[in-house]
């Protein structure tokens, strides 16, 4: 998927546009993101390079596979994945965002990867089970994805999504 350039009359404009964008996505269901394209879109048309050097340069690349990952561009997606874990491979998110895109794509084996380092990182955050538990049922390994269920309902018994599951 190619992206049209927006013009920016200067670096601080261009990120100030990417962060309203990413902050948009995080703020808006599904339904919303396909009626307001225009704003995500605006987040992965800022050039890598305005920003090299930026503290937050591997945030940028994450958020803005982000807004990829929900344009459905998902292979691209993967891309800016790839660099934000390069720049800062200890993320629990990269590696979790990276597992969604794979998954969708259907590279279930790579996905588990990536989702089981989100999990060796961050062994709390709850969501990433239930994405290696479906990961792991669609693999037909059953026992493996019950288990996961069961830790996210552990973490998190009040979440009806790892009951849901297991039914």
């Amino acid at each position: 998927m190619r992206y049209k350039a927006v013009e920016h009359k200067t670096r601080d404009e261009s990120t100030e546009n990417t962060l309203h964008a990413c902050k948009f996505h995080h703020s808006r269901t599904e339904e919303e993101h396909r009626e307001h394209k225009d704003v995500l879109y605006n987040a992965v048309v800022v050039c890598p390079e305005e920003i090299t050097g930026d503290t937050w340069e591997e945030e940028y690349y994450y958020l803005r596979g982000e807004a990829k990952h929900c344009l459905g561009d998902y292979e691209e997606a993967i891309i800016d994945f790839d660099t934000a874990i390069s720049l800062y491979g200890n993320s629990s998110k990269y590696y979790h965002m990276r597992a969604c895109s794979k998954y969708i794509l259907d590279r279930l084996k790579e996905a588990e990867i990536d989702v089981t380092k989100a999990i060796s990182i961050s062994p709390k955050w709850n969501i990433t089970y239930l994405l290696r538990g479906d990961i792991r049922f669609l693999m037909d390994n059953y026992s493996e994805a019950i288990a996961d269920y069961r830790k996210f309902i552990e973490i998190n018994p009040d979440d009806i999504r790892g009951y849901m599951r297991l039914a």
